[in-house]
C-alpha cells in the first residue's frame, strides 16, 4: 500500500549531517511515510550511511545516480519515484521536529484548497545550536493569487521549497529548473494553485554552514549547482540564464488554474516588481531574511570600487578625452584604491594615453561606413552582438560612468543607432544587474528624431545619478519626456585645466578649427567648404591687420581643415600679407592641455568646439565664438563676458575681426569664477562617489 507521505532526499557528499537528517526525519509523530535518498554520485561516505539507514528501517529506499546531474536534476529525480498522496522534499544538512509532517498534513486534509503546508523555521549552525530565527513576511496565504505572487517577488525569506503539497500538483508543476532563483519560481508556480498553511511554531531548522549553495560565489556558480551544463558560457551565458528565470513565471502563470481576470492581475504583478528592478528608486524589495549566508556576505570587508569610464575615447577628440583624464585624475587623487577602467572605441589607444585598462565598447572591429543590403545586416548583426558583449563587460564592474562630454547632443547630426543605442544597453544592463550607472556633467540637447529621444529617455530613467553641464541641457531633457532629478555642475574640464604662467604674447590670435560637416542635414561637403573658406577669409583679414594667427584643433579629425584654412588665408586676400607666411600657423598641440598652453599665449581666442571655449576660459583668455549650439553662448554668459559669438553656419568674416577687437577690450574671464566652478565640482564628486559606493553589488 502507498504511504500517505514520500519525503525525497537528494544528496551529493552528504557525510558531514545526513545521519542527523535522518534520524530527524525517522523519530517524525507521522509514520505513515518512506524516505527515498537519490545519491547524486557521491564520493564520500554518504552511500555507506545511506544502507545503514536502509537496513535499519524499511521505510528507507536508496538510489544511486551513475552520474551528477546537478541538485535541480537530482531533486527531479527523487520526485519522480514518490508514490505517496503528500511529497516533500527534505535537504540532507536540516533538522525537523518530531511533529513537523504531521501537523502540515493535517491543515493539507483539513482544507483541500491549500496548496502547500509548512511551518515556521530558523537557522541552526553545525552543532545544531539555533543562531538566528527566519522571519516569514510573505502573504502566501492571500486569497488573491496575484497578491501571493507579488509578495513573493517583491519580500525575501521562507523555506517554503520544503513544504508539503500534494504529489499530484508537483507533478502538474513539472520539473524544477536551473536557471536563476529556480526555487523561487517553484514555490512560486505553487503558489498560483492555491494558499499556503504555515504552523505557528518552531518546526523546521535551516543549517548555515560552509557548503551551503546559497554561499557558492555568483550567480553562475549557484546556476552550476543546479545544473553542471550551466557552467558553460558559451551555451548558457548570464542572460539566458536571468531570460529564463523572467519566461518561467510567465510560463507559471498561464498554466496556472486560473481565469483569466486572475492571470491579468497576476502578469500585472510580474511587470510591477520588473518595472521595480529596472527603475531607479522603485523598487519595493523587502529584505526580511536574517539568513547567516546572507549576513555573512554583507559583513565581509568589501573590494575596491570597481569603475568604468564609458565614452567615445581613443578616436581623437581632445575634449573627450580632457574629460576622461580629468575624471581620473580625480579618482586617483582622492580614491586611490578604487579600480577603473574604460569602455572607449579603441581600446589600445586608451591604454596608450591614459595608461589605463580598457576595452571596446562596440562589437565590430572597422568602420561599416558606407550603404547597402551587406553593409546593412552587418550593422544590425554588430548591434545585436553588443547586448551580451556589454552585460559581460558591465557585469566586471560596480559602476559605470559617463564622465563629461556631449554623448546627450543631437546637433551634429547623431544617428539612434550609434551612441544612443549604446548608452541605452549600458543603462539596462547596469540597471538589470545591479550596477551604479551615472552620467556626470554631460551635454544633451532635444532629440532630433522620435527613436534617438526615446533612447535618450530610457537611458535618463534607468541612471542612478545624472547631472548636466548647464541649464539648456537640463532643458533638453525634459524636452525628452524625462521627469527626474538633474542637477546641474560645470563641464569637468574647467576643474583639469588651470594657466601654466605662459607669456601672453601681443597681437597674437588663437583660432580654433573644426570639421564642421553641418548639423546632419543636407550636404556636409558643402557646409564644410563654407565654413573652410569663411574661417579662412577672417584669418587673412587678422593676418593683413599684423595680426599673428595660431590655428588649433580640438579633434585630430580637425587637423586637415586646419591645414586647408592656412593654405586659404596665405593665397587669397584684398592685399599683399605684411609678414612672413609663418605667422598663420597650424600648432602641433594633440592634447587638451597642449592646446590651452597655445591659448595661454594669445590675447584673443576664436573658439569653434566647445571644449576649445572651455580650454580658453580656463586659462583667462576673452573668447569669440563660432557656435553650432547655445551651449558656448551659455558658458560665456557664467564668466560675465560679453556674448561674442556668431553662428557656425553663417560666419560673417568682417564682422568676426571686430569682435576680436571688442574682446580684446573687454575683462578677462574671472579667476574667481574659475575658483568657484572648481569648488562646485569637488562637491559633485563628493556627491558622486557616495552614489558609486553604494553599490548593492559590492563584495560579492
Amino acid at each position: 500500500m502507498a504511504p500517505l507521505l514520500t519525503i525525497g532526499l537528494p544528496v551529493r557528499n552528504g557525510e558531514k549531517f545526513l545521519a542527523r537528517a535522518l534520524d530527524g526525519l525517522l523519530a517524525q509523530t507521522l509514520t505513515d511515510l518512506e524516505i527515498i535518498i537519490s545519491d547524486n554520485a557521491s564520493t564520500d561516505a554518504t552511500p555507506e550511511i545511506a544502507a545503514k539507514y536502509v537496513a535499519l528501517d524499511p521505510r528507507v529506499h536508496y538510489v544511486r545516480q551513475a552520474g551528477n546531474l546537478g541538485a535541480a536534476g537530482n531533486h527531479n529525480a527523487v520526485r519522480a519515484l514518490a508514490t505517496g498522496r503528500y511529497f516533500a522534499w527534505a535537504s540532507d544538512d536540516d533538522l525537523y521536529a518530531p511533529t513537523l509532517f504531521e501537523k502540515c498534513i493535517a491543515a493539507l486534509e483539513a482544507d483541500p484548497s491549500l496548496a502547500l503546508a509548512h511551518a515556521q523555521s530558523a537557522f541552526v549552525d553545525e552543532d545544531d545550536l539555533v543562531i538566528a530565527p527566519a522571519p516569514y513576511l510573505l502573504d502566501t496565504d492571500s486569497p488573491d493569487p496575484a497578491e501571493r505572487l507579488r509578495s513573493l517577488l517583491n519580500v525575501s525569506g521562507g523555506n517554503d521549497f520544503y513544504g508539503v503539497a500534494r504529489t499530484e500538483l508537483f507533478r502538474r508543476i513539472g520539473p524544477l529548473g536551473s536557471y536563476h532563483n529556480a526555487d523561487r519560481v517553484y514555490v512560486a508556480a505553487l503558489a498560483l494553485h492555491g494558499r499556503f498553511h504555515h504552523v505557528p511554531e518552531v518546526l523546521y531548522f535551516r543549517r548555515d554552514h560552509p557548503d551551503r549553495g546559497e554561499r557558492a560565489p555568483g550567480l553562475r556558480a549557484r546556476c552550476a549547482g543546479l545544473d553542471p551544463r550551466r557552467a558553460d558560457r558559451l551555451r548558457n551565458p548570464l542572460p539566458r540564464l536571468l531570460i529564463e528565470y523572467v519566461l518561467a513565471y510567465l510560463v507559471h502563470i498561464w498554466r496556472a488554474p486560473l481565469g483569466l481576470r486572475a492571470k491579468a492581475s497576476c502578469l500585472g504583478a510580474l511587470s510591477g516588481w520588473l518595472l521595480s528592478r529596472t527603475m531607479p528608486g522603485r523598487s519595493g524589495r523587502i529584505m526580511a531574511t536574517t539568513d547567516p549566508a546572507v549576513a555573512e556576505r554583507r559583513q565581509e570587508p568589501p573590494r575596491p570600487l570597481r569603475v568604468a569610464a564609458l565614452g567615445f575615447y581613443g578616436i581623437g577628440n581632445l575634449g573627450n578625452e580632457a574629460s576622461l583624464s580629468a575624471f581620473a585624475d580625480w579618482l586617483r587623487a582622492e580614491h586611490p584604491d578604487a579600480e577603473l577602467s574604460v569602455l572607449g572605441v579603441d581600446a589600445a589607444a586608451v591604454e596608450r594615453e591614459h595608461d589605463l585598462p580598457a576595452s571596446r565598447l562596440m562589437t565590430y572591429r572597422r568602420d561599416l561606413s558606407g550603404g547597402g543590403p551587406v553593409v546593412g545586416v552587418l550593422k544590425a548583426l554588430s548591434r545585436l552582438a553588443d547586448v551580451p558583449r556589454l552585460w559581460h563587460l558591465v557585469g566586471r564592474t560596480d559602476a559605470v560612468v559617463i564622465p563629461g562630454s556631449g554623448v546627450l547632443e543631437t546637433g551634429l547630426g547623431l544617428r539612434p543607432w550609434g551612441l544612443p543605442y549604446w548608452l541605452f544597453v549600458v543603462a539596462l544592463c547596469c540597471r538589470l544587474r545591479g550596477r551604479r550607472f551615472a552620467l556626470v556633467s554631460v551635454g544633451a540637447q532635444p532629440g532630433q528624431d522620435h527613436a534617438t529621444r526615446l533612447l535618450h529617455r530610457w537611458t535618463l530613467r534607468l541612471a542612478t545619478w545624472v547631472s548636466v553641464r548647464d541649464q539648456g541641457s537640463r532643458e533638453a531633457v525634459a524636452a525628452d519626456g524625462v521627469r527626474r532629478e538633474v542637477s546641474i555642475a560645470p563641464d569637468l574640464v574647467l576643474g583639469h585645466l588651470s594657466p601654466t604662467g605662459i607669456e601672453q604674447e601681443s597681437d597674437e590670435v588663437a583660432v580654433g578649427v573644426m570639421a564642421y560637416y553641418g548639423g546632419g542635414q543636407g550636404n556636409g561637403a558643402r557646409a564644410l567648404a563654407r565654413y573652410t573658406t569663411s574661417v579662412a577669409r577672417a584669418v587673412r583679414l587678422l593676418a593683413e591687420r599684423g595680426e599673428s594667427v595660431t590655428l588649433v584643433v580640438g579633434d585630430l579629425a580637425d587637423r586637415p581643415v586646419a591645414e586647408a584654412v592656412a593654405r586659404k588665408a596665405r593665397s587669397g586676400g584684398s592685399a599683399r600679407l605684411t609678414r612672413v607666411e609663418g605667422e598663420i600657423r597650424v600648432s602641433p598641440a594633440n592634447t587638451l592641455p597642449a592646446v590651452a598652453a597655445e591659448l595661454e599665449r594669445a590675447e584673443v581666442v576664436v573658439a569653434s568646439r566647445f571644449h576649445t571655449l572651455v580650454a580658453a576660459l580656463a586659462v583667462g583668455r576673452p573668447v569669440v565664438t563660432l557656435g553650432y549650439a547655445p551651449k558656448s553662448a551659455e558658458l560665456q554668459s557664467t564668466y560675465g563676458l560679453p556674448p561674442l559669438s556668431q553662428p557656425i553656419d553663417q560666419i560673417d568674416p568682417e564682422l568676426l575681426i571686430a569682435q576680436v577687437e571688442r574682446a580684446r577690450a573687454a575683462d578677462r574671464p574671472s579667476d574667481k569664477t574659475t575658483t568657484r566652478i572648481r569648488e562646485q565640482l569637488r562637491a559633485q564628486y563628493r556627491e558622486l562617489w557616495e552614489v558609486l559606493h553604494d553599490s548593492s553589488e559590492r563584495g560579492k
